[in-house]
């Protein structure tokens, strides 16, 4: 019983607690506790890291240029550039976020994760709540121009490869109905020998 009190305490803390966060988003006061690359935060207020501010830029014309995402990630490997955690091992979900995240020209999205009541996990929001959408929230780290435009590129190379994935995926189910009617033939044609190879060994 204590158990189950104490429970029902902690989830509603919890609700009051996301009711006065939600409402904050709402109205424009939320304050950001944490910074992506690129940026540090104090009391809401993002600043700039220039150096991470470089890296930022030389993603997204690298990106504008051309060059794919595995390709931008070796690269900062390979220079050795370290991340927010101080690693240095890029990978491709590490460029897709910075490419994909509205702060850095100078926007924020609000509740893009979210926490569930008890067991309390967080999990990505993909339309079950709100998203809170503020502009001009940061000093911006590239134009809203090349921002959008890489973001086009991203959306034309993704359905790219779901129109690559999708006629591959036609072919492999092509090939398997072939291969199952070859290998009823194979069946028939074999029942058939061993048919004939009785009747002529009588």
């Amino acid at each position: 019983a204590v158990a189950s009190i104490a429970q029902e305490e902690s989830v509603s803390t919890s609700n009051n607690l996301k009711m006065a966060t939600r409402s904050r988003m709402r109205n424009g006061t939320f304050k950001q506790s944490h910074a992506p690359y690129g940026y540090s935060v104090r009391d809401g207020v993002f600043t700039m890291i220039p150096e991470q501010a470089e890296i930022v830029k030389l993603i997204f014309g690298a990106y504008k240029e051309g060059k794919g995402l595995t390709k931008i990630a070796d690269e900062l490997t390979e220079m050795q550039i370290p991340k927010a955690d101080g690693k240095v091992n890029w990978s491709i979900n590490h460029i897709r976020y910075i490419l994909t995240n509205v702060r850095y020209k100078g926007d924020a999205l609000y509740q893009k994760t979210y926490n569930t009541e008890f067991p309390f996990q967080s999990k990505k929001n993909d339309g079950e709540l709100d998203m809170y959408y503020v502009r001009n929230a940061n000093p911006p780290i590239v134009s809203e121009e090349l921002f959008d435009k890489v973001n086009m590129l991203l959306k034309k190379q993704l359905e790219s490869q779901r129109d690559l994935f999708e006629q591959k995926w036609n072919i492999l189910e092509r090939e398997t109905r072939q291969l199952a009617i070859d290998k009823d033939k194979f069946e028939r044609e074999k029942l058939i020998y061993k048919d004939k190879v009785y009747r002529e060994a009588r």
